[in-house]
């Protein structure tokens, strides 16, 4: 009953316009080695392994996109299904612990004094922060609001 529940609970439309696909694939392509979580639309849960990509252009202007194909390896089987059918589990920023805020704020303020001195490029901060909202599972892209991720706060998902 509870899977059956999931399940239903879960089930999200599988048209997203090709702006939201790009974005969903970005983000997943960025987030591949910090082992995120990813639901298919069926309920299950897996670690993404794989994506696969192919832009499908208008023959006549090649800056004009039709459609992008997006296959993942769901299961680590080299069976791969089209990203529409995924959610990544992420947190929403307002979920940052406070502990966490003051280790990104801490290491971002030692990285803008270095780049104050000339010891580092300004850009490292940049780079940091991103990768500290990447590894830890940071939506600072706005997916969980336009319904292409899914709220991992409380679901003890990633340990």
């Amino acid at each position: 009953m509870a899977y059956k529940d999931n399940m239903n609970k879960n089930k999200q439309k599988t048209d997203i316009s090709i702006e939201d696909k790009m974005l969903l694939i970005q983000d997943l392509s960025s987030r591949q080695p910090y082992a995120v979580k990813i639901e298919h639309n069926s309920g299950f849960i897996s670690t993404l392994h794989n994506l696969k990509t192919y832009f499908l252009y208008n023959v006549d202007d090649i800056k004009d996109i039709k459609d992008i194909i997006c296959k993942i390896d769901f299961f680590g089987d080299q069976e791969y299904i089209d990203v529409k059918y995924f959610k990544p589990y992420l947190f929403p920023l307002s979920s940052m612990t406070d502990e966490q805020y003051n280790e990104l704020h801490d290491k971002l303020i030692e990285l803008e004094l270095q780049a104050l001195n000339d010891e580092i490029s300004t850009i490292e901060s940049v780079k940091f922060e991103i990768d500290y909202y990447l590894k830890n599972h940071f939506d600072y892209r706005g997916l969980i609001e336009r319904g292409l991720a899914l709220d991992a706060t409380g679901k003890n998902i990633y340990y």
